[in-house]
């Protein structure tokens, strides 16, 4: 704590980043679940690298999770889109498949 600002991970800030924050406790640094897996290869677009491969370490700057999430159609927005739908369960190949089967019965 320096100048009364934390110099370490809050875990609070799963709260409001929880649905994409992975926080890495070996290395003390946070990162991009969703980005991780379906970021398109685009440059250091709201962060970069920062949350994919090397992890953020900003913790006097919490401004950086806004900055990475960035705008309606960023980068990250469009990588939070992909992760839902890989989730969706609704949407997978199986659940196409037996309903499909369903249907022909």
């Amino acid at each position: 704590n320096i100048s009364n600002v934390s110099r370490r991970f809050n875990p609070t800030w799963f709260n409001e980043y929880g649905n994409w924050l992975e926080y890495s406790i070996s290395k003390d640094v946070a990162f991009c679940f969703c980005c991780y897996l379906f970021r398109p290869d685009i440059g250091k677009q709201g962060g970069g690298d920062s949350f994919v491969l090397d992890g953020s370490r900003s913790w006097h700057k919490k401004e950086r999770f806004n900055s990475h999430v960035g705008a309606p159609n960023s980068t990250h927005n469009q990588s939070w889109k992909k992760c839902v739908d890989f989730m969706n369960q609704n949407q997978h190949i199986q659940a196409a498949l037996v309903k499909q089967s369903n249907q022909a019965r």
